[in-house]
Parts: C-alpha cells; structure tokens; sequence
C-alpha cells in the first residue's frame, strides 16, 4: 500500500534528554552549591537569583563530572549521531533561586550541548521552562484554541533531585517563578565540540582552554 495523500511530516525534532544519575551523591553535591560563593547571574532577579563565582565547579568533583560526561556521550552519539566528534566541558556552575525568583528567556552562545543536574525538588519548584523555537522566531501571535506538540510555546520540567536535562544550546529556556520554602540549587553547564569537525572548507579544529585544563 502506498502513502496516504494527506498526512503531516513531524520534520527535525528538537532532542532534549532526561535521565537520572543514580550513580552520584546528589545530597554531597548540593552541600557543595550551598557552600559556594555565589553572586547575581545577570538574567533576572538579580537579589533572588544567583550562580557561583566558579564557572567550573565539576572539575572539583570527578565522580559527577564523570557520571555527567557519560550522559552527554549517549546523547551526541546515540540521538544526534555525533560518533566522531569529541566535546569538552567550557563551563560549569551553580545556580540558586531564593523564594520568588526566576530568570529571563536566554540561551547559552558559544556551546553545542547545555545540561542542567537538579540537586533538589519540593512544591512549586521553579519549573524549567523550554520555549518553542517557532515560537521565538515568529512575528506573529495567533493563540491557538489547546495546545500539543506543535502548537505549543513552551514545555515545562518539574525538577527533581538526581534528575539531568539535556538540550541543544540554542534553545531559549529559564526557570520560571519559585514559589517552594527554600533555596532552590542545580549545577548547569555547557559543552563545545573539539578536535576536527565540519566538511571541507566549513571544517574547522578546536582546542578548548577553560583555565583548568592543562
């Protein structure tokens, strides 16, 4: 049987992996962003938000950074096909949002994969919004009467502790209002690809110095 004559083609969907590090002492690494020197991120909220001073707060802890470098393996390998591009970690940090906080709409430039490790969770938890990239290009606003998966303008993560966000970096996200009792804390970071990559006369190699590495 052939193709029916109508159907709609679901054409490059926009991966985002959600896993759970079971491997890791997730309450060790909160103790760690409680501990952290922190100050105003830039994004919004300025005194109910914050990240760390340390931009490269996985390289203190080597069982995370390994568990965490795992998860980023599978997703360029196994979902984007990525076999023979290597990454390296650029950035890494803590992030805390205070009762009431939240942050802007933003993206992560200069990085390919982005990731969020979330340390706790609790009632109204400052959800993890990602806006639809459609959505953000779009001049026009028509509202649509219910939402699905392409309609939609934004989809929305509860957080949970132990559980890890994975996403392209383009993609404009934030951390809608927290409403919990308590300091809400996870560790971010971004990835940039290394070595040879691209084709011809787009290929390009990359050597990544993130004041750490040697």
């Amino acid at each position: 049987m052939g193709e029916p004559s109508n159907y709609v083609l679901e054409l490059f969907p926009i991966p985002v992996s959600v896993s759970f590090l079971d491997s890791v002492d997730i309450l060790s690494v909160r103790d760690l962003a409680v501990q952290s020197t922190m100050e105003s991120s830039g994004y919004s909220n300025r005194d109910r938000n914050w990240q760390s001073s340390s931009l490269s707060v996985l390289d203190s802890m080597p069982q995370t950074r390994i568990a965490v470098e795992q998860e980023v393996l599978k997703f360029k390998n196994e979902i984007l096909n990525c076999h023979d591009t290597d990454f390296a970690f650029t950035t890494s940090w803590f992030t805390k949002t205070s009762t009431g906080g939240s942050s802007d709409w933003h993206d992560h430039r200069n990085s390919w994969i982005s990731g969020c490790l979330y340390l706790d969770e609790g009632e109204g938890w400052g959800q993890f919004a990602i806006e639809a990239p459609i959505n953000a290009k779009h001049s026009l606003l028509v509202e649509p009467s219910s939402f699905n998966k392409f309609s939609g303008s934004m989809y929305t993560v509860n957080p949970v502790a132990g559980q890890l966000l994975l996403f392209p970096s383009h993609l404009r996200h934030r951390i809608m209002c927290h409403h919990g009792k308590g300091d809400r804390y996870s560790l971010a970071f971004n990835t940039f690809p290394v070595g040879l990559f691209g084709r011809r006369d787009s290929s390009i190699r990359v050597n990544v110095y993130n004041g750490t590495d040697t």
